[in-house]
């Protein structure tokens, strides 16, 4: 079940629907991983209005647990972050 999972993600191609997306994306990578295409994080950043890269280190695809803390503080200061331009930017 994992072999099909893994190989349904990585054989995916939604590039179709990248320019469809309307809100700020949280982009976390590990480059080291086997797994990891440096083309993805350029399609990305070429083809998303809003999206912030980071990369967190690892041994592998698990990076959001080895690097858990990093993961966490990216997520929660991008998170504050895009809420307090949103709550400017809401009319009053």
């Amino acid at each position: 079940m994992a072999r099909a999972l893994r190989s349904r993600y990585q054989n995916s191609d939604l590039r179709a629907l990248v320019d469809q997306v309307g809100v700020p994306v949280l982009h976390l990578v590990n480059p080291t991983a086997t797994a990891h295409d440096p083309g993805h994080d350029r399609y990305l950043a070429e083809h998303l209005a809003d999206v912030e890269t980071h990369e967190l280190p690892g041994p592998d695809e698990l990076w959001w647990l080895d690097a858990s803390g990093l993961f966490a503080g990216h997520v929660e200061r991008f998170t504050r972050q895009r809420t307090e331009v949103h709550r400017r930017q809401a009319p009053r």
